[in-house]
């Protein structure tokens, strides 16, 4: 069983991972060709931000406690949280602005991945501890998964909430003025 963890290991780190990152940089590059901003606007975005706090959870928990039942337990809320918000958020989403079938798509991916790396990960860490312990030490390896997931998911999720806030607010002032309600303090 050593064999194929160090097998499958690699594979979720290396190969699920970049994919799910490529989905998410379509995924962000989709809503920035729809203006989001203007159309489901900041709602959209905090959903997605939510999203990623439960994927964030969901590393952190597969980083820093060692494999157990209650930790299998808490990876699989992770990955049924995520679920559940992709699906308000396309709800939500596709009754204000067009969401692509390549969007759809890349959606399908996202969904996917992390309910594949979750079972992958719990497979080859079977049997499982009866109670999890926080590990003490972690090898660079994750320091590194963390961290770029952090960057290169993070950033982008937040860079898209600010910039829907800017535009909402941008829209909200644009449509006062042609109202002729200027705000106090413009004129």
């Amino acid at each position: 069983m050593e064999q194929v963890a160090a097998a499958v290991i690699p594979f979720i780190g290396w190969g699920l991972y970049p994919a799910w990152l490529v989905a998410g940089g379509c995924d962000y590059l989709c809503h920035r060709a729809t203006d989001i901003g203007y159309t489901s606007g900041p709602t959209e975005s905090w959903l997605h931000v939510a999203q990623f706090a439960t994927l964030l959870a969901l590393l952190c928990f597969a980083i820093f406690v060692t494999p157990s039942w209650l930790g299998a337990g808490l990876l699989v809320v992770c990955v049924i949280a995520h679920s559940a918000l992709s699906l308000i958020d396309v709800s939500y989403t596709v009754t204000r602005r067009h969401v692509s079938v390549f969007e759809q798509f890349v959606h399908g991916f996202m969904d996917v991945i992390p309910c594949v790396a979750v079972a992958l990960l719990i497979a080859v860490q079977w049997p499982l501890r009866a109670a999890p312990e926080w590990r003490t030490s972690i090898d660079p390896g994750s320091w590194l998964l963390l961290g770029s997931f952090i960057v290169l998911s993070g950033l982008p999720i937040f860079e898209e909430l600010i910039r829907t806030y800017r535009q909402a607010a941008g829209s909200s002032q644009r449509a006062a003025t042609l109202m002729g309600n200027e705000p106090a303090g413009h004129g």
